[in-house]
């Protein structure tokens, strides 16, 4: 994995895990923290696969940071992952994206 990558992963998993302690007032919380998951717009830029979903128009459609969106994409198409909200080898994934396991 490029460190690109590694950071990109970093940064969404940064930002993800904010918590609701950080702001004083529910009310504000919820102004600034969308109840619904991202859209598809959030793929990273210069990608195709980074982030929710993706843009590609088919399997070998790649963005400007191949490198990167290839190893998103693997993700992507990995077989053994644990959809959200989902226990799966007695483990819980509480994000809003799929969650990839390790063998």
């Amino acid at each position: 994995m490029t460190r690109y990558a590694i950071f990109v992963i970093f940064l969404i998993r940064t930002v993800q895990g904010f918590e609701e302690s950080i702001f004083e007032d529910e009310d504000i919380y919820r102004i600034y923290v969308p109840a619904q998951p991202p859209s598809t717009s959030t793929i990273v830029p210069g990608t195709k696969w980074c982030g929710p979903g993706n843009t590609a128009a088919n399997y070998d459609d790649l963005g400007n940071l191949r490198e990167v969106d290839m190893c998103c994409r693997d993700h992507d198409h990995c077989e053994s992952i644990i959809m959200p909200d989902v226990t799966l080898h007695n483990l819980y994934n509480s994000d809003w994206f799929p969650m990839q396991v390790e063998k």
